[in-house]
C-alpha cells in the first residue's frame, strides 16, 4: 500500500541496547536485510526506543530532516503505534 502511494519508502526499525531476547530476537542488521529482499528500493534506518515518547519523536525528525531535507513525508505506524 505505502508503496503505491508514494515515491520512496523510508523504514525506521526500533532497537534497544539490550542485547537480543526471546521478544526481540533479531538485531538490527538482519532485520535490514529483510526489509530489502521485500522492499528493494527502500530507505532502512535504525532508531533506539526511548521511554519518552517526545525524544523518541525527536529522533524520528533529526532522521528525515538529516536524510530528507526537502521532502514532503507522510508517516505511517507499525500496528503498535
Amino acid at each position: 500500500y505505502v508503496l503505491g502511494e508514494n515515491d520512496e519508502l523510508v523504514v525506521l526499525v526500533g532497537t534497544n541496547k539490550a542485547k537480543m531476547t526471546k521478544r526481540n530476537p533479531l538485531g538490527f542488521d538482519l532485520r535490514k536485510e529483510m526489509m530489502l529482499e521485500e522492499f528493494k528500493t527502500a530507505k532502512v534506518y535504525e532508531i533506539m526506543d526511548n521511554p519518552s515518547n517526545e525524544i523518541w519523536s525527536q529522533n524520528v525528525d533529526k532522521i528525515l530532516e538529516e536524510n530528507f531535507p526537502e521532502t514532503k513525508i507522510r508517516l505511517y505506524g507499525s500496528r503498535d503505534s
